[in-house]
């Protein structure tokens, strides 16, 4: 299934900024983002990226926090560190991304969260922990999830044989990486990635693997945010 036909109100690009930290920065999401938007909704993507940043680093540095006013933006992702789950950490991400949202909204921008996959020492339970910590904040505020750890799970239950990790075990590979900006273009678009490029940023994935997935991150997507009930999945059917 390709992507449905663009509305008239929806020709101009969308100001992209992402916030976060090297989850984000390693294959440059943002970038694959904007290109894999090229054939779908245009974004146009920039970033404050922080390599080992939390949320709160991001709230105390001036140069993040001025890029953020100087906009304009339609939308901010919003990327906490694979600790977060752990210990105060959870507390500590509710805090400042609640802050960040209080910013964006007075902006009249978007925020979305962003859940990563975890380090590969972390497992399955890992990826779990960080999608579990952005859906309870998702619906406590009312916000738009792209969930790509959920994503990399859903497609490790066809494909297992799959490495999502970069060569130092403790960052998202290319794979899902890609699967990350389509669920990413999902949930900053509400259109699905089905259909689009399977080449982007640095690399690229066969045919095969970008119709996986970008199935497994429209998915994904819907499920999420049916759960959050804040957009409406969008009428496309696979």
């Amino acid at each position: 299934m390709e992507n449905r036909k663009l509305d008239s109100n929806e020709i101009d690009p969308l100001r992209v900024l992402f916030i976060g930290n090297s989850q984000f920065a390693v294959w440059d999401i943002p970038r694959m983002v904007q290109e894999l938007s090229a054939s779908g909704r245009q974004l146009l993507c920039e970033g404050c990226l922080i390599g080992g940043s939390w949320l709160q680093t991001h709230l105390e540095n001036s140069n993040t926090l001025n890029k953020l006013e100087n906009g304009p933006w339609d939308m901010v992702v919003l990327q906490e560190h694979y600790r977060a789950p752990e210990g105060d950490g959870r507390a500590k991400f509710f805090a400042a991304a609640s802050d960040f949202c209080g910013r964006i909204s007075a902006l009249s921008a978007t925020p979305i969260l962003y859940a990563s996959p975890n380090i590969e020492s972390e497992g399955i339970k890992g990826f779990a922990a960080i999608h579990s910590m952005n859906l309870e904040l998702a619906r406590k505020l009312n916000l738009v999830l792209a969930g790509a750890g959920a994503a990399c799970l859903k497609v490790w239950k066809k494909r297992p044989d799959l490495d999502f990790h970069d060569k130092d075990r403790a960052h998202p590979n290319y794979k899902a990486s890609y699967v990350g900006a389509c669920v990413l273009y999902a949930a900053l678009t509400g259109h699905s990635p089905i259909g689009l490029t399977s080449r982007c940023g640095k690399s690229m994935v066969s045919e095969d693997e970008a119709h996986l997935f970008q199935m497994a991150a429209w998915e994904e997507y819907q499920e999420t945010n049916s759960i959050v009930q804040r957009r409406t999945p969008a009428s496309d059917t696979d």
